[in-house]
Formats: structure tokens, C-alpha cells, sequence
């Protein structure tokens, strides 16, 4: 009976020490990647979803991959609507600002085409290196709105 007990408690401290070990390990592996500058999924969540709601068309912007070592960054957009029709090409009407004032185009539209009330799909720019501290998306003329202007610090 002593000896059986002995066997529990000695595997169930031996379970705690493996479970302590594997979230030690991933916390230093998390760690490691931001030193070196990487934006993982679990820091891309510093690059929250934007909303602008000026106007008669609701604009959304979220960040999916802006890292070091993508060759493209791409960001989700949605716009919606109950009363205009949607008929914006977003590679005409989008650009990338990096924190020095440079403008980046476009490259590819992943979504529907123009039309309707309901847009989502993503933009691609090719990525800007060296990774700079700030980026923003300026959208033009969309819903009778001049600008609307997505900003993200990337540190």
C-alpha cells in the first residue's frame, strides 16, 4: 500500500516537472524570436484590426503578415455598406506608408472584384526592409471620405 502510494505521488510530480519544462521551453523560444526581431502570430496581435466608420461605408484594416521575413505583407480589408455601391479597385485606392513618407503600391487584390455592398479579401504589397518603426494604410476616396488612415507601430 505505501509502495503503491509512493508510485502515484513520484508520477504525478514527475507530470507536473514535464508540463513546467514544455511552457518554460515555449516561453524561451518566444522570447528568443522577438529579440531577433521577428512578429510572430502571438506578437501580431500588437497589429490589431482598425475600424473607420466615417461616412456612408464602414472600413476595416487588419495587419495578417508584416514581419521581417515575409517577401509580401498582406492586410485584410472589409468594407461595408447599406446604401452606395462598392465599386473600388483597392489597389488604385490603397497605398502603404512606411514611417519615412515612402508610398508603396499595391501589388495584387486577393477578393471580389468591385461591386455590391460587401467587400473582403486581401491586399499584398511587397514588404519594406529594413522594417520600419511605423506603417500606414491610406485609403482614398471611399464613402465620400478623402482619407482614412490606418496606423501600426511595428517596433
Amino acid at each position: 500500500m505505501i509502495k503503491r502510494t509512493f508510485i502515484i505521488i513520484a508520477l504525478f510530480i514527475a507530470i507536473l516537472g514535464l508540463l513546467f519544462f514544455l511552457s518554460r521551453n515555449k516561453s524561451v523560444s518566444n522570447s528568443q524570436n522577438s529579440r531577433n526581431g521577428i512578429i510572430n502570430l502571438e506578437s501580431q496581435t500588437a497589429l490589431e484590426a482598425q475600424t473607420n466608420e466615417e461616412g456612408p461605408v464602414k472600413v476595416k484594416v487588419t495587419p495578417i503578415d508584416v514581419s521581417r521575413d515575409a517577401q509580401i505583407w498582406q492586410f485584410n480589408i472589409v468594407l461595408d455598406t447599406h446604401s452606395v455601391e462598392l465599386d473600388y479597385d483597392l489597389t488604385k485606392v490603397a497605398s502603404l506608408f512606411d514611417d519615412q513618407g515612402r508610398e508603396y503600391k499595391a501589388v495584387s487584390w486577393e477578393g471580389p472584384g468591385p461591386g455590391g455592398h460587401h467587400i473582403d479579401g486581401n491586399l499584398i504589397f511587397n514588404a519594406v526592409l529594413p522594417l520600419p518603426k511605423e506603417i500606414e494604410i491610406r485609403i482614398l476616396n471611399v464613402g465620400d471620405v478623402a482619407i482614412r488612415s490606418f496606423i501600426w507601430e511595428l517596433n
